[in-house]
């Protein structure tokens, strides 16, 4: 699997399902050398997925390229292990319906919340039918942060205070208690809705931010820094099965 974002390139090799290697490799280093390097230790796989946020896909295809291995993009996914019921599927981000797909693999039969905290926030549905149906955007911790600083004169630029509480007694603990407990209370609204509905819920989070928000969330919540990966492992199995 390969998942390209903005600054790395994440990578993972799957046997069984289950990730036997995997690293992150900043975008200006990658190259064929070094993915070689990663790869050493094992056998070349015989199917490549390559998911990029950016015009990259064919640059990154071509690492990949050689006798025996089949690569696929996302142009090439013809089914996916979840039913997707959204208005705009031609729009719907990728990387959520990895996501949806990869917490679908590890709690299925269950109504899901995932919750990706990342740059931009998702927070997305799958019922216990296995049925996308759909969810929300908004801005990520990290923005929240540099808009407060970027759109105003006097705002200082700060970091998250994981001890931070929801009354600030100083500018930057106003700042905490707007961006990042605001945040938090957000996600513990979307969690109460959906839990209003479904008894069962389960709520699984990811992204770069989901260890710091978890510090403040009141709630059983499975972590799965790996989610996408696992989703894009298993769009891939669907395309080979029906091959």
């Amino acid at each position: 699997m390969t998942d390209a974002g903005n600054r790395y390139t994440k990578l993972a090799l799957f046997q069984d399902k289950r990730i036997v290697n995997q690293t992150r490799i900043k975008n200006e280093d990658l190259n064929r050398t070094s993915v070689g390097e990663w790869m050493k230790d094992f056998e070349r796989p015989g199917y490549v997925f390559v998911s990029s946020v950016s015009a990259r896909e064919d640059k990154l295809c071509k690492l990949f390229e050689e006798p025996g291995v089949t690569i696929f993009t996302r142009s090439d996914v013809k089914h996916f292990p979840v039913t997707i019921d959204y208005l705009t599927p031609q729009t719907l981000g990728f990387d959520r319906i990895a996501a949806a797909c990869g917490a679908f693999f590890l709690y299925q039969g269950s109504p899901l919340l995932i919750i990706d905290a990342g740059t931009s926030m998702t927070v997305d549905f799958v019922d216990e039918n296995g049925v996308y149906r759909g969810g929300a955007i908004s801005p990520g911790l990290d923005m929240r942060f540099r808009a407060l600083h970027e759109f105003t004169e006097r705002l200082p630029l700060i970091e998250p205070n994981p001890t931070a509480v929801a009354t600030g007694k100083s500018t930057d603990g106003s700042i905490n208690a707007g961006a990042y407990i605001g945040m938090v209370f957000e996600i513990q609204g979307f969690i109460n809705h959906y839990e209003l509905n479904y008894k069962k819920l389960k709520i699984i989070m990811t992204g770069g931010d989901a260890e710091l928000l978890q510090m403040q969330l009141k709630k059983t919540i499975f972590a799965e820094p790996n989610l996408v990966l696992i989703g894009l492992n298993e769009i891939l199995d669907s395309q080979i099965a029906r091959r």
